[in-house]
């Protein structure tokens, strides 16, 4: 066989389609690997600490878990913001650029919520299951 430049683009045409169509599988397998790996997270939900204290505060575990989930995330960059901003000159004005608009009078400097202690924090797998589910679910 011959090697030619119609061969050779008839070879990158087929490896390209290829390659498409095996990236198109991949990210399809990958979105309902996620899509599963979030719902069992989401099964094993809330402890009993999480649910009582969602009980008082009269939510369900999905809107607990959803709140205090993007409460960590909040003070996580509030305690980011502090230190960044150790240095300007208006640190309240610092702190209020990078935190964006997000509410976060109810963050202590150590980057947790005041009102969230360890037992009643959602783990990573939790808010991660929750993103998910929140992802999924229409608006």
């Amino acid at each position: 066989m011959k090697i030619t430049s119609e061969n050779v683009k008839a070879m990158l045409k087929m490896l390209k389609e290829l390659m498409g169509k095996a990236i198109e599988k991949f990210f399809t397998v990958l979105v309902f690997v996620l899509m599963f790996v979030g719902a069992i997270i989401y099964i094993f939900g809330a402890n009993p600490k999480q649910e009582a204290y969602a009980h008082n505060l009269q939510m369900d575990n999905f809107a607990y878990l959803k709140y205090a989930c993007h409460s960590k995330s909040v003070c996580k960059t509030y305690a980011e913001a502090r230190v960044s901003c150790a240095a300007a000159g208006n640190i309240d004005r610092c702190i209020d650029i990078k935190m964006q608009g997000e509410v976060y009078y109810y963050c202590r400097n150590d980057g947790n919520a005041y009102w969230m202690g360890n037992d009643v924090k959602p783990n990573f797998a939790q808010c991660f299951g929750n993103s998910i589910i929140t992802f999924l679910q229409p608006n």
